[in-house]
């Protein structure tokens, strides 16, 4: 691996206020698309609809099929008083009637272990130890949480989406999630995948190109502003790519097609896949590449991303892909113009 260049390389300013906090009002493929030409080393505005100009017959796009698990809960503290609970995943410990949890809290710096929050529904979680960020839990009531959350549980929106109480549950649940989520098993959204209708889909399958699919479950270390290790990975996480998507980018090589990755996951999936086999092949295994400038790509020829939070490894994987100076003066671009920032804001593509 070459050298860990310093994440605060990738850094520029970014005002609070271009930080979307809703989705784009008209529609998903409404967003401004910023393209960058890494050959012509320049870049020009369009809609996210007119990506269809970019694909040619013989061109796969490939998107994380992954389902975000409505993972947030308003728990209320023993004394009264809400937190906001991020559950996880299970931690282990299960009885019939009870499960262990590891949860993010927020706020938690008065919370003990013993406490017992009020989930609702007759839903309870007792605190059992701190390990680091996170809690362990005892959780009960009269069904499996898991259960519980697919119905009353709140979209897990990162922290720079400002939301109080359940007023817009039902609009943020269905805005966090792509329209083609399968697998459920995240706590993130594979947010370049959030701007593809059925109808865009399917105009770019009429086009000639091919729709394909890995899964990888985002953790809540995509929140993070430095989602790294010591030894320059991030935190492994699991993902699959199937057979059809694997033999489709096969014929996609043989025909002189390129591979479109839609989100940084998408990349990490494919580039981590064929640097273990030489090739995309079948199979299940754990992403910790950490891609950065200097990086040679094998698996991927075009990359659909939303714009990063500064200092990120995200930023730095879109660097590596697109070319450091071009992105970010991308973008310095994007920030005069008054494109909207992260999850739920505007898209780039760089060919």
């Amino acid at each position: 691996m070459n050298e860990l260049i310093s994440l605060a390389e990738f850094s520029y300013e970014l005002p609070r206020e271009l930080i979307a906090q809703e989705a784009e009002p008209r529609g998903r493929e409404f967003a401004r698309l910023l393209v960058l030409d890494r050959r012509k080393k320049d870049f020009q505005e369009r809609r996210f609809f007119e990506i269809t100009d970019y694909l040619r017959p013989g061109d796969v796009l490939v998107l994380n099929d992954t389902r975000v698990r409505p993972a947030r809960v308003i728990g209320v503290k023993p004394g009264g008083g809400e937190v906001e609970i991020l559950f996880l995943g299970p931690a282990g410990g299960r009885t019939r009637d009870r499960q262990e949890w590891k949860a993010l809290i927020h706020p938690a710096r008065r919370l003990k272990p013993s406490a017992v929050l009020d989930l609702g529904d007759a839903h309870q979680a007792r605190l059992i130890k701190k390990e680091g960020a996170e809690w362990r839990l005892e959780v009960d009531g009269p069904s499996p949480l898991e259960d519980w959350l697919r119905k009353n549980g709140l979209a897990p929106l990162p922290p720079y989406i400002k939301r109080k109480g359940r007023e817009h549950w039902k609009e943020d649940r269905e805005d966090y999630q792509t329209v083609f989520a399968r697998s459920e098993g995240s706590i993130a959204a594979p947010t370049a995948g959030l701007h593809f209708t059925p109808g865009l889909l399917d105009e770019i399958r009429s086009r000639g190109a091919r729709v394909l699919f890995v899964t990888l479950h985002l953790t809540h270390h995509e929140f993070t502003r430095f989602p790294v290790s010591g030894n320059g990975s991030p935190p492994p996480e699991e993902y699959e790519i199937g057979a059809e998507t694997a033999e489709g980018i096969a014929a996609c090589r043989r025909e002189g097609g390129r591979v479109f990755a839609v989100g940084t996951t998408t990349v990490r999936t494919l580039e981590a896949n064929h640097q273990e086999h030489g090739r995309v092949q079948p199979g299940r295994g754990q992403a910790t590449i950490y891609i950065q400038p200097g990086h040679e790509f094998w698996a991927v020829d075009a990359l659909v991303t939303n714009f990063h939070l500064p200092g990120t490894s995200m930023l730095a994987l879109t660097s590596g892909f697109g070319g450091k100076e071009l992105v970010l003066s991308a973008y310095q671009y994007a920030v005069r113009e008054r494109f909207r920032f992260l999850s739920l804001g505007d898209a780039m593509i760089i060919i």
